[in-house]
Order: C-alpha cells, then sequence, then structure tokens
C-alpha cells in the first residue's frame, strides 16, 4: 500500500532494518517496532483495527506501539528525555 506521500510498508521495513543495523553496530537498544506490528497481525488483528491505510496508525495502533515501546524501554532501564529528545540510561546516571 502506498500513501500519498508516497511511503509503503516495504520502505517501512527498509527503514526499520536500518535502524536496527545501527543498533547494532552501536550497541544501542533499540524497539523493531515493525516487528512487533507484523506479530499483531499474525496473531489475528485486522491490519485496518491497526492502521488507516496499511502504513498509518488507528487509535488502537498507537495504543499498541506505545504499550510496546513503554514496555522495551523499561525493560532496558531507558526513558526518554523530552526536553533533549536523549535515551538517558538510569544505571549510569548519578543523582
Amino acid at each position: 500500500m502506498v500513501d500519498d506521500t508516497g511511503k509503503t510498508n516495504e520502505t517501512s521495513r527498509q527503514y526499520a532494518d536500518a535502524a536496527m543495523e545501527v543498533g547494532d553496530k552501536t550497541g544501542s537498544p533499540v524497539i523493531d517496532v515493525y516487528e512487533l506490528f507484523e506479530r499483531h497481525q499474525q496473531s489475528g488483528v485486522k491490519d485496518d483495527e491497526l492502521f488507516t491505510d496499511g502504513l498509518h496508525y488507528t487509535p488502537r495502533g498507537y495504543k499498541v506501539g506505545r504499550t510496546e515501546t513503554v514496555g522495551g524501554l523499561r525493560a532496558n532501564m531507558l526513558i526518554a528525555d523530552v526536553t533533549t529528545g536523549c535515551a538517558i540510561d538510569h544505571l549510569s546516571s548519578s543523582s
């Protein structure tokens, strides 16, 4: 499926793969959101329950993404610093 900007599900997979590769090379944790939505779809959740057009999220899609992302951040002891856009490692930060 192609949206009005020309993006497709396949290009989204390519971006996800590139992000995973950068994470591997830098030793940074990366949450593969693409794979997480594939798992939901394989478990029987229909595309139109998660995406408005095959690429952009529905309210349920945003909830799935948020829940999984927050869980991944907690699992890696990371939080997002909204003021800088950086991740902060709780284990190495000093108080």
